[in-house]
């Protein structure tokens, strides 16, 4: 066995434990959302986003093996993440910050 082939086995088993260590979290996406809100929440634009019935029960799992995890969610192409610093309370999340761009990109893609 090569130093290469040495590397790249490493590699594996490094992936593979990773893989086994991370969270399997629901995965919010387009349909998880009923409407959003571009905000300005001390001097940045956030987006305040209302969930549907799925998405709050995403949330309520989100919420049991998340805190402190990041959360992953798909609009359009795009896929964001954020990190959940705090328990996600009723049917309403609050996510940034981002450029006021893209914040009114995301707003317009729920909101369509």
């Amino acid at each position: 066995m090569n130093l290469k082939s040495i590397v790249i086995a490493g590699m594996l088993l490094g992936n593979s434990l990773q893989a086994k260590e991370f969270k399997q979290l629901p995965f919010l996406e387009k349909d998880d959302f009923t409407h959003a809100q571009e905000i300005t929440k001390q001097g940045k634009s956030v987006l305040s986003i209302e969930l549907t019935p799925t998405g709050i029960e995403k949330v309520m799992t989100i919420n049991q093996n998340g805190l402190g995890e990041k959360i992953r969610f798909k609009i359009g192409e795009s896929v964001y993440r954020f990190k959940l610093k705090e328990k996600i309370v009723g049917d309403q999340l609050v996510i940034g910050p981002f450029s006021r761009s893209e914040a009114l990109k995301i707003e317009r893609e729920i909101n369509q």
